[in-house]
């Protein structure tokens, strides 16, 4: 979960977005108080239910109430509050510490007046009687304790978290316990300490533990579970970078290594990129030229094991190209440029091969590499021959070949039907002023012809827009009218045609507002109604609210979002 506070409507069911709204609006919030990055409030309805929304840098990472719905991951109470949040911040409040945060939380005037020694005594008390306190403390100052004790701790906390989320004799993790247990395991690695052996610990055991636990069955739809994984793997390279220079180094590395050579192999990570991310941690802890071809031969053998496998050519060529990242820092040169000539018929090694040779000012060898590339059997490539001939148009920039970048560059821009513009700019800088003028028109026919009467051809519009032809851009608009086009173009026309503008406007929100059924959407509508008096069509925009209060006198939450309007 993690999304912007701003745009927090966007994500829950319209029915229970209205009846949060609701509540909000006939004051059911009450005591709404914050303490860092969480908000607190009471929300009344048939009963009072406490909810707990945690804000950073203006997005919403978790939310909590403890009302019975579990018809979805929100609930009316949660979108009360948030109404209530947000309210504060269109006041103009200052919501990283309002005034009403200082005055209404006796807390922190409490804590301000006691003693360090009370201070240490009613932590204790709450580590012993609450476990996530316990947690949060172990977690974030893991690194005072001794190295043993952290690495118990560490494995300890970690399935503790996982069995607490399985459900039944099976061990299934369903959609909800996952994404809390990923997140919940996020914010630990995210507080824990980056460095030292305690730390390693402790990433390497979420590792380990999750990899089992979604094997035996994980619903991660909401990708929590993954997004800790990964940041598992990235703390555990923080680790090797912090350590260079240290004491630990030396340990760490060794360590590191060791387990990441043996992890890769195993047979739980084949299928997944996690097994790659094993094998990136053992290169970076690498120490030497004996441990380099330790690693090497331990890739090669899991590559003859994927040679007799179906559809395993992507990760032949991954572990493939890994043997290549190793002999590139820890062998001679010559074998690695060797090891790379021999394994061509990969993208991945090609692709290293033609920046090798583009660096060296080697131009023969990379049109050699990329019109191999291109003549090459479709199935021998992932990538389509315009991919390889952006090295082509490289070379031509940088030898000022100008004739080569247009023919290049308007093949890119014709096959991609217009949707590269930044070929067309390239191609406007390449040529005369009325050299492309000509160029510009066949285009216009080209596209025209392609387009379909229906559609908006969007690349007939970007070729007006290049070109500054404004009102002609207009027209086109007017054919095929859109709020979402209107936004796309106002930059450039609200302001030369602000009366023709705001009749579009009026004209998709008169469209619109019949099919609209929510407040989400009325209020959407009403906002174009604003942007309309922004660019001269007050009148118009006046007129369509009177017309639209006439009409839906049964729509109350359509009424009530007019009525809103200040103008």
């Amino acid at each position: 979960m993690l999304f912007k506070l701003e745009t927090f409507e966007d994500h829950f069911d319209p029915i229970i977005l209205e009846r949060g709204y609701d509540y909000y609006k006939d004051g059911a919030v009450g005591n709404l108080d914050r303490s860092m990055d969480t908000w607190m409030a009471d929300v009344y309805g048939s009963d009072a239910y406490e909810v707990n929304i945690v804000v950073k840098n203006g997005a919403v990472v978790n939310t909590d109430c403890n009302c019975p719905y579990d018809r979805g991951p929100f609930c009316k109470h949660i979108a009360a509050v948030l109404y209530a949040i947000t309210s504060l911040e269109d006041s103009d409040m200052d919501i990283q510490e309002s005034p009403a945060s200082k005055t209404q939380n006796p807390v922190r005037k409490i804590i301000s007046q006691l003693q360090e020694a009370e201070l240490r005594d009613i932590l204790f008390s709450l580590a012993s009687n609450y476990e996530e306190v316990h947690q949060i403390l172990l977690t974030s100052y893991s690194h005072l304790l001794p190295i043993e004790d952290a690495k118990v701790y560490s494995k300890k906390l970690i399935k503790s978290m996982v069995k607490s989320a399985q459900r039944g004799s099976y061990g299934f993790i369903d959609y909800h316990a996952c994404s809390q247990l990923g997140y919940d395991t996020f914010q630990l690695l995210t507080q824990a300490p980056d460095y030292g052996m305690p730390a390693v610990y402790l990433n390497e055991t979420v590792i380990i533990e999750f990899a089992t636990a979604y094997l035996k069955g994980a619903d991660d739809s909401s990708g929590d579970f993954g997004m800790a994984i990964d940041k598992a793997f990235e703390n555990l390279s923080n680790c090797i970078r912090h350590s260079e220079g240290k004491s630990d180094e030396k340990e760490i590395k060794l360590h590191l290594f060791k387990l990441a050579k043996r992890e890769f192999k195993k047979e739980k990570y084949q299928g997944f990129d996690w097994q790659l991310d094993w094998i990136k941690i053992a290169i970076e802890a690498i120490s030497n030229a004996k441990q380099a071809q330790q690693l090497i031969e331990a890739i090669e053998t899991s590559i003859l094991e994927y040679s007799s496998k179906k559809y395993s050519v992507y990760t032949i060529e991954a572990l493939s190209f890994c043997i290549f990242k190793i002999h590139k820092k820890w062998s001679a040169p010559e074998i690695a440029a060797d090891f790379l000539d021999q394994n061509l018929e990969f993208d991945s090694f090609r692709t290293a091969a033609i920046e090798i040779a583009f660096e060296n000012n080697q131009d023969d060898r990379v049109k050699s590499l990329v019109n191999e590339a291109i003549q090459a059997p479709k199935n021998k490539s992932r990538r389509g021959p315009s991919h390889w001939k952006e090295w082509l148009l490289k070379l031509a920039v940088k030898n000022k070949d100008i004739d080569t970048q247009v023919q290049l560059l308007e093949e890119f821009y014709l096959n991609n039907y217009g949707q590269g513009i930044k070929y067309l700019s390239q191609i406007k800088e390449c040529l005369p002023e009325k050299e492309f003028k000509k160029k510009v028109e066949f285009y216009l026919d080209h596209f025209r012809k392609k387009g379909h009467e229906d559609v908006f051809n969007s690349a007939v519009a970007e070729i007006f827009k290049l070109e500054n032809r404004l009102e002609e851009l207009l027209d086109l608009l007017k054919s095929h009218p859109s709020f979402h086009l209107l936004d796309l173009y106002y930059p450039i026309l609200a302001e030369p045609f602000p009366e023709e503008y705001a009749h579009l406007y009026a004209f998709c929100a008169s469209d619109e507002i019949d099919q609209a059924s929510n407040r989400k959407e009325y209020r959407q509508i009403c906002k174009y109604l604003t942007k309309m008096t922004q660019i001269g069509g007050l009148e118009l925009a006046i007129n369509l609210r009177q017309e639209w209060m006439e009409t839906y006198k049964r729509r109350p939450a359509l009424l009530d979002e007019l009525k809103k309007l200040k103008w």
